[in-house]
Formats: C-alpha cells, structure tokens, sequence
C-alpha cells in the first residue's frame, strides 16, 4: 500500500467515530498525494523528453524548399529568413506569388540580396486556372524544383534546427512520402 493510502487511512481511522471533517481531511490528503504524485511524473517524463536526441543525419540528400506566399504575413520575413540561415548542406528555396505587385516579393528580394550564396527563386505563377491558389502555386513551384525531395512549408513556419535532416530521415521509399516528427 502507498504511504500516502497509509496516510489517509490513519487520519480516517483514527478515534472511534468517523467525524464529517476528519472525512473532509482524508479526501483532501487523498486529492493533495494524487497532485503531488502526477508533478512527479510529469517531471520525470519531461526529464526522458529532453534526453532523446534526433539521430545523426546519415544522408544529406538535396533538398527543395517550396514556400507560397500571398501577403504579408505576420513576422514573414523573421519566419523566410530562418530558412535562408539554416545549416543543411544543399537545398533551395522557392517562393511564389500569383502577381508581382505582392507585397511579399520585397521580403523575398531583401532576403535574396541578403543571402546571395543561398539558392533561391521566386516563381511567379498568375492567376489559377482552378479555385485553389494554392495548390496552382505548388504545382508552379515543383515544375521548378530542381531536387527530387521537396518540403512543403507555409509562409507562417520557422524553421527549426533539424527540419530538413528529419525530413530526409523520415522518408519512405516506397511510397515517396516524407513527414515531419512533431517537434
């Protein structure tokens, strides 16, 4: 039995009768050993998390980054600048807008002069031909992705420190679809 059950029987146990607030004690020292026994484990767990580490890339395929935009979203350039500075060894990135009036194209140009050795393209698309914006720019921006592995991200994404490595690593052959692990 659990010292805490111990506990909690001894309070209610004590004396000969079973007063109303030796109950309430009892159910709150219950409720208060419950508490303190799930932060334990949530430390514990927490501690395990941080501990694993994301296997060692093994293979740095080149990638492409396709990125549509439509706007100016909300810290855009912040989010486009983490992919022009991330470290993996070969990939590049495109961008599309349907018009070139966008304002998103200045934040791309900016970044492009910014990072002159990082490969990058902006695809201007025009108008679909079908309701969705969005899939008409993909379609644009794989016709010219120049790496057979393509990671899709939105204009509100940061990339983070492994993206591309876990993208390569989370591939499966035979069907040709990559993930991303939650982070």
């Amino acid at each position: 039995m659990l010292p805490c059950a111990r506990c909690t029987l001894a309070v209610l146990l004590l004396g000969s009768r079973l007063s109303p607030g030796k109950l309430v004690a009892g159910v709150l020292l219950a409720v208060f050993c419950g508490a303190v026994a799930y932060c334990i484990l949530q430390i514990v767990a927490a501690m395990r998390y941080l501990r694993v580490r994301p296997p060692e890339l093994q293979l740095a395929e080149p990638i492409s980054i396709v990125k549509p935009l439509a706007g100016l979203d909300l810290d855009l350039e912040s989010n486009l600048r983490t992919f022009f500075e991330q470290e993996y060894p070969s990939f590049e990135i495109l961008f599309a807008v349907r018009k070139e009036s966008d304002p998103a194209v200045s934040v791309v140009s900016r970044l492009q002069r910014e990072y002159p050795k990082i490969s990058s393209r902006l695809v201007v698309t025009g108008e679909p031909p079908y309701p969705n914006a969005k899939v008409f720019s993909l379609e644009k921006m794989l016709e010219a992705a120049a790496n057979d592995l393509v990671v899709m991200s939105d204009s509100d994404i940061r990339n983070w420190e492994l993206l591309p490595a876990h993208t390569v690593q989370c591939r499966d052959e035979a069907s040709g679809l990559a993930w991303r692990r939650p982070a």
